[in-house]
């Protein structure tokens, strides 16, 4: 019975993990190369989870998401200049994201 017990306290354990995201990169203007500065990157699951890319279009992310593997995070890169962008990245890697202008008339 108690080597039951252990056996069901461990699953629930390892099944109750939770898991801490990183993801960093950086934004670049598609056309020129030039980093993007001020561009504000949240997390999409959790808007409240906010920052801004540094003077080289830099940016870090991190958050806490529940289950035993950690799931890629999805966010939201925006920017007057840029619009809104949706892009996915893997947990604790680093991307590239290039940014394509607003077409204004």
């Amino acid at each position: 019975m108690i080597r039951l017990t252990t056996i069901v306290i461990g699953l629930v354990f390892l099944t109750s993990c939770d898991c801490h995201q990183q993801v960093s990169g950086i934004v670049i203007d598609h056309q020129t190369g030039r980093p993007i500065e001020n561009a504000t990157v949240y997390n999409k699951n959790k808007e409240w989870n906010k920052t801004l890319t540094d003077s080289l279009g830099y940016f870090e992310l991190s958050s806490v998401s529940g289950g035993f593997r950690c799931p890629p995070m999805t966010i939201i890169i925006k920017n007057n200049k840029y619009g809104l962008n949706e892009t996915t990245i893997p947990a604790g890697s680093y991307l590239i994201i290039k940014l394509k202008r607003n077409k204004f008339k």
